[in-house]
């Protein structure tokens, strides 16, 4: 098991221990909310951040029944082994904690097939993140968030949600699949635009 936590933590440490600091922080899924408990716990190790559907799902109170159906569904296909659950998770079976993820590519789901028990750990992660809603405010400066016009309705409406307490829409990029993955020239240009050394 892990949490968005101790993955921030490892990030932090990473960066101190590299001098990387401060960077430009991509992240996509999990990723994204890895980056923003980054910026929000070390900001002095955070230039700025882009946050690719964002699964923020504690700013949507729809997002609760799903949570709910989707716990019911672990716990019915985990009598079946970890590789159901990770079946489960890969096609896009879970409404709200795999949202999108039958778009991913088989090469990238490949090593999730290998090492079912990574996916396993990773998959409560994002729901389970103490959210410190207040001081989402802190975050400076504002993420960029990132959807696209292929990206589920319930991330596109957490990346709303998120990217409103800053004042701002999500950008829309290119390519109806992942962002990261659709248009990674155009993330990159949205993360060097981000940089301070480009404002």
């Amino acid at each position: 098991r892990t949490t968005i936590e101790e993955q921030s933590e490892d990030a932090a440490a990473l960066l101190e221990a590299l001098g990387a600091a401060p960077a430009v922080v991509v992240g996509a899924g999990a990723g994204a909310v890895i980056a923003l408990d980054l910026q929000l716990r070390h900001p002095q190790l955070v230039a700025a951040t882009v946050l690719v559907e964002p699964p923020v799902l504690a700013l949507l109170p729809e997002a609760t029944e799903l949570l709910s159906a989707d716990r019911r569904a672990l716990e019915t296909a985990a009598g079946e082994g970890r590789d159901s659950l990770v079946r489960l998770y890969l096609s896009g079976g879970l409404g709200a904690l795999a949202a999108g993820a039958e778009r991913l590519p088989e090469g990238l789901t490949a090593p999730a097939r290998e090492r079912p028990a990574s996916v396993v750990a990773e998959i409560g992660a994002p729901p389970q993140w103490a959210m410190p809603v207040p001081r989402l405010a802190e975050a400076e400066p504002p993420p960029a968030v990132l959807v696209s016009a292929g990206s589920p309705a319930l991330l596109r409406a957490a990346a709303r949600e998120l990217a409103a307490r800053y004042g701002d829409e999500p950008v829309e990029m290119e390519g109806d699949g992942p962002p990261h993955l659709g248009d990674p020239a155009g993330v990159a240009r949205v993360a060097l635009a981000s940089s301070p050394a480009r404002r």
